[in-house]
């Protein structure tokens, strides 16, 4: 069963050099952890406009829950999502 892991962040700082080191940490993970079969990344470009002041997201798919699971407690994960949490006002995980 493949799980889809999304996350979206409302930034708290507006300082772009900020935002690009978290964003090049989180895009570095890939190749980091194998169990990431794929990541995608960025701004939101919906015509929507319900955003609810998300000003970012991420999403990774991965094989198994095993493999989800074997991510989020991955040496390479914690620092990155210190990073975010640090440089983040809000962050909201849903797994599919």
């Amino acid at each position: 069963m493949t799980v889809t892991h999304i996350v979206l962040i409302e930034w708290k700082t507006d300082d772009p050099t900020r935002r690009e080191s978290v964003q090049a940490a989180i895009g570095r993970l890939p190749e980091q952890i194998p169990e990431i079969q794929q990541l995608r990344l960025g701004e939101s470009n919906s015509p929507e406009a319900l955003e609810q002041g998300y000003d970012y997201g991420f999403v990774m798919s991965f094989e198994t829950r095993a493999d989800r699971d074997a991510y989020l407690s991955h040496p390479a994960h914690l620092p990155v999502a210190q990073l975010i949490g640090s440089s983040a006002k809000r962050v909201l995980v849903f797994d599919v």
